[in-house]
């Protein structure tokens, strides 16, 4: 999901940080791309997942048409600045209605990410090599779920069902070197 003119963040989505880059290539891996109109207009069912590579900027409108396609049992995944900003107001992260987690500081760099004493989806065996930067986030919605902490004890990534689908926030800013 691209949102064209998106503010310009520190976090280059479309370069050195995008998650897209490292995805295999091949037919089960097709991507195609998702406007905010699509998802206001409830055009977007047709896809199981959206992976959302930093529309910092975010209005209601869209917000609503995301909690739409997750409650009919889409996943909605965030990376990066993926709603930090309304129109109106600079870091309110207005997403955060769906995804029931608020930024925790604004320290991104150089923390471990382990697994959740929690329940998983991972492997018990996942890890993570050295230190990763990336968003650090706080539950503030019963329901929510740590699959990914920091070494602080912050969220790194988080699950939340709604209705039929889920929404993934992922803090930590993935690259080839982890």
């Amino acid at each position: 999901y691209f949102r064209g003119g998106s503010y310009t963040s520190s976090f280059n989505c479309r370069g050195f940080y995008s998650p897209m880059e490292n995805m295999p290539k091949g037919p089960a891996y097709a991507s195609d791309a998702v406007t905010e109109k699509m998802l206001e207009r409830d055009q977007a069912d047709k896809y199981r997942i959206i992976v959302d590579t930093d529309t910092a900027i975010m209005d209601e409108a869209t917000i609503d048409g995301i909690d739409r396609f997750v409650r009919g049992g889409g996943v909605f995944v965030t990376y990066g600045e993926t709603g930090r900003h309304s129109p109106e107001k600079r870091d309110s992260w207005p997403l955060a209605r769906l995804t029931g987690f608020n930024l925790a500081n604004e320290k991104t760099d150089g923390g471990t990410v382990t697994l959740d004493a929690g329940p998983q989806i991972f492997p018990p065996s996942l890890t993570f090599p050295g230190a990763m930067d990336g968003r650090r986030f706080t539950a503030v919605a019963p329901g929510v779920q740590k699959l990914l902490k920091w070494d602080d004890g912050s969220t790194a990534v988080g699950l939340r069902a709604l209705d039929k689908g889920y929404v993934v926030t992922v803090g930590p800013w993935f690259s080839n070197e982890n």
